[in-house]
């Protein structure tokens, strides 16, 4: 049974889409050419500009200011405390609770608004539908797909997304996987994409990644390309 097509999608699997740079996808957001938004529940709402009007209770998504975007491309997080009204022509303002702390990964594009992009700026891609939910046949494990600089990895039909210090570690790996010397040193990685734990897998904890990343004594690491067992 082929999964049900998404309605909306992260910021990483729209640059996937187009094959572009996670920063262009934030620049479009940024500037107002592309609304993102977050989900909510159960808050509060209100008219910024005339406060006498009746605040109402609200689930669902909002959508975002695109300078609250701009701020948080360049941080961790951010605090909003509105959004933009549906015509985009006022502001709505968070009451109960005052104020929200966001993520990028927090942020979503709905399908509608993609499309809509993509024909107003005449950018085609090659997929209907994102590789997350590919229902065709399984391709070969050698098939190995890079797109913005390891942010996201593909690995036969198993896709992989990184923070930045992540990406920067699987980005040396992944290079040194393709050569005759696929061992890195765990210390000099860490250091050189400015993390803070002191063994490279504490980074990697809980990530679906991790079965691939091996170690080696002396604290020597590398990732595998090949096909996973299934009891790894």
């Amino acid at each position: 049974m082929a999964f049900p097509n998404k309605k909306y999608f992260s910021l990483n699997e729209v640059s996937a889409r187009w094959s572009r740079k996670i920063k262009d996808v934030e620049y479009c957001v940024e500037h107002g050419l592309l609304d993102a938004y977050v989900k909510v529940c159960c808050v509060s709402l209100g008219d910024s500009s005339n406060p006498s009007l009746p605040q109402y209770e609200f689930t669902g998504c909002k959508r975002l200011v695109p300078e609250d975007c701009h701020i948080l491309f360049r941080h961790t997080k951010r605090t909003i405390y509105e959004f933009r009204s549906k015509d985009c022509n006022a502001k709505e303002r968070l009451i109960k609770p005052e104020r929200i702390v966001i993520t990028k990964s927090d942020l979503i594009i709905f399908l509608d608004d993609l499309i809509s992009f993509e024909k107003k700026y005449n950018l085609h891609y090659e997929q209907e539908t994102l590789p997350l939910w590919d229902n065709a046949c399984p391709e070969p494990i050698n098939n190995i797909a890079v797109s913005n600089d390891c942010d996201i990895i593909c690995i036969g039909k198993n896709f992989y997304s990184f923070g930045p210090i992540q990406a920067k570690i699987i980005r040396e790996l992944h290079k040194a996987a393709q050569t005759n010397n696929p061992w890195l040193l765990g210390k000099n990685l860490l250091i050189d994409s400015g993390a803070r734990t002191q063994h490279l897998k504490d980074l990697f904890k809980s990530h679906p990644i991790l079965p691939r990343i091996k170690y080696r004594a002396k604290g020597y690491y590398s990732l595998s390309l090949e096909k996973l067992s299934t009891n790894s």
